[in-house]
């Protein structure tokens, strides 16, 4: 008498134990994501009356030449996002608009903070289009409270495609923004 092999039955698993798994998986996920707002970026979230740098600034710059701007900013915590020179992620994003006389320019923010608690940062921008206007680029901040001290580069492009200061090189911009609301960010630069 030859015995026969014993087929294996493959396992499959119930609904319950699916429904277990997903959910083990979101506790994880929310873990990460929760380490990485406390733990690596505080400055992220507004925890036990601290202030965040996440939220609406405003402020005003002096171009030479091209006179006074006003400076909005919108910054933000995003998850896992981007890519820059020395850090897996940018989490730190946002929006600026600059705004004179000649119109508005708006440039896309995304950098990260230079330490933990998020006082010095560093952010690039990325305009849409080009064309005559006001170009930010390279800021650095130092964020305390209500207030962030921002130094920059800037070039200024005129309407007959030249530069400010001359041949496509930079000047340097030292300004200081302020918080502000939703509604002050969205009504000063009007795009």
């Amino acid at each position: 008498m030859t015995t026969q092999p014993t087929r294996r039955t493959r396992r499959k698993f119930t609904q319950k134990q699916i429904a277990v798994l997903f959910v083990v998986a979101g506790l994880v996920l929310a873990a990460f994501y929760v380490v990485d707002r406390v733990v690596l970026n505080p400055w992220s979230m507004s925890t036990g009356g601290r202030p965040a740098l996440s939220g609406y600034w405003q402020g005003t710059a002096d171009f030479t030449p091209g006179g006074r701007r006003n400076v909005v900013v919108e910054f933000r915590y995003e998850f896992g996002t981007g890519t820059s020179r020395s850090h897996s992620y940018d989490p730190l994003a946002g929006t600026m608009k600059t705004c004179g006389s000649d119109g508005t320019r708006e440039a896309h923010l995304f950098g990260d903070s230079e330490n933990r608690s998020g006082s010095l940062f560093e952010v690039s921008t990325s305009y849409e289009g080009t064309g005559p206007g006001d170009y930010i680029f390279d800021l650095r901040g130092e964020w305390e409270g209500d207030r962030v001290g921002m130094r920059a580069r800037y070039s200024v492009q005129l309407p007959e495609g030249q530069y400010l200061p001359s041949d496509k090189t930079t000047g340097s911009l030292a300004f200081e923004l302020r918080r502000t609301t939703k509604a002050t960010f969205e009504a000063t630069c009007p795009t």
